[in-house]
């Protein structure tokens, strides 16, 4: 059994011949042109070869690249947590809107083992209830290849219940990847903090994740210990805000972070690396590159240079009705509250700038109200501004630019009132389009 890492939340797992690869993103830039691989990819989708089993933990392109996708051979095997009719299974539909067939797609419900072949079991664990996002979306995978355990959680931070199940379904894990980033816009694009206020909040998101990670090792024991996922920057003009990311330069800084505090065993590995289980070496046999942040800033610089991003390529009409479409993208929210049954005090105002000046579009979700005003002065608290161009609004609102993944991307600028954290009212914007 072996490994190989590809980078952010790609690695291909071998055993017997058989080769499974994990969310496939090998092509740069994603995401409406800006994320970019950090550290830069060592492989591209030609290095791959032939794949039996593709596991995609769920829709976002750092995760499942479409246009990493049409290079794969299309007779491999689909691997999928499903919860239908509960939960919509998004990566099916993403998979059937592009018009990507494979050979077959497994669906496998959470908490439960399947038999994928005669030396491949797999089962699934889910994100926590309370993040609503996320639990609807995400997946973690254990395989078990050859009596050899491998739990993948990616970006699906364990909660209590996926680490009881794993403990009580698995008397051993060999490998743990974890994640020990995280992106979003928060506290890059909150025009509300000062550049010391960023600074102060990236590294206390930082020590979170840690201690997350951290608690997930220490309650997994598992022998080795990877550092996974989410290991991206931000080009072109936005690229400024990476500085305000809670995100290390290497995962050595993760390692030093443990240095004599806890007993994980880390497995680094480059990008294009091999780790043998057996034998416990590595191939190419070679020191992991450990990045400094002058090395990332360095490589960041060279993409601010990226020209456009891809909905800055086209202008849309005059003529469209922007308030009619908020309307519409409302009323789809709204009936979300009303099934979820959440109701804050919480108003969302959306400052929108276009070449003759500037709309305010406002949500009242307390009462599902909706109005066009005059001006962001006089706003009672809490709220939330967000602004961006006319024309990403609108194509927000259409569905054609997903809220969560360009929230990551740096396209939306905040301003919080009082600024604290209400993870319901930003699931909630997913919803908040035709």
């Amino acid at each position: 059994m072996k490994i190989k890492n590809i980078g952010a939340s790609s690695a291909i797992l071998e055993s017997n011949g058989k080769r499974i690869l994990f969310d496939p993103w090998l092509d740069d830039p994603i995401v409406y042109g800006s994320f970019f691989h950090w550290p830069p990819l060592k492989m591209s989708v030609s290095d791959i070869g032939k794949i039996d089993y593709v596991y995609i933990s769920h829709i976002h392109e750092d995760h499942c690249s479409p246009k990493t996708i049409k290079h794969l051979n299309k007779d491999a095997e689909i691997i999928l947590m499903d919860r239908e009719p509960k939960i919509s299974n998004y990566v099916k539909n993403f998979l059937k809107f592009n018009n990507f067939e494979f050979k077959k797609i497994h669906l496998i419900k959470p908490y439960t083992k399947k038999k994928i072949s005669e030396n491949l079991e797999v089962s699934f664990v889910e994100a926590d209830e309370n993040h609503i996002y996320n639990y609807m979306i995400d997946s973690g995978i254990i395989i078990k290849m050859d009596d050899v355990v491998v739990y993948n959680a990616n970006d699906c931070s364990p909660c209590d219940k996926a680490i009881k199940y794993i403990k009580n379904n698995y008397k051993k894990i060999d490998l743990a990847l974890l994640p020990f980033c995280g992106g979003s816009g928060y506290p890059n694009c909150y025009t509300n903090l000062s550049h010391e206020e960023k600074m102060i909040e990236a590294k206390r998101i930082k020590s979170q994740t840690y201690e997350t990670f951290r608690k997930t090792a220490k309650e997994l024991m598992p022998k080795w210990t990877m550092p996974f996922a989410d290991q991206f920057v931000i080009g072109g003009k936005n690229s400024d805000l990476n500085k305000y990311s809670p995100h290390p330069p290497s995962p050595q800084d993760l390692k030093n972070y443990f240095k004599n505090k806890e007993n994980i065993n880390f497995l680094l590995l480059n990008s294009g690396q091999t780790f043998d289980f057996k034998t416990e070496t590595k191939a190419p046999n070679e020191d992991f590159i450990v990045y400094s942040e002058k090395d990332r800033e360095k490589y960041i610089n060279k993409l601010s240079n990226v020209t456009k991003y891809d909905h800055e390529h086209f202008e849309l009409s005059s003529s469209i009705s922007v308030y009619r479409l908020v309307e519409y993208a409302s009323k789809r929210m709204f009936s979300m509250q009303d099934k979820y049954k959440y109701f804050p005090e919480w108003k969302i105002l959306f400052e929108i700038n276009k070449k003759n000046g500037t709309s305010y579009y406002l949500i009242d979700l307390k009462n599902k109200k909706v109005s066009e005003i005059e001006s962001k002065n006089n706003l009672k608290e809490p709220y939330l501004i967000m602004s961006m161009t006319r024309n990403f609004f609108i194509l927000l609102l259409l569905g054609h630019i997903s809220y969560n993944m360009c929230d990551g991307a740096f396209f939306i600028n905040y301003t919080r009132v009082p600024n604290k954290y209400e993870p319901k009212l930003y699931t909630f914007l997913n919803f908040f389009r035709i």
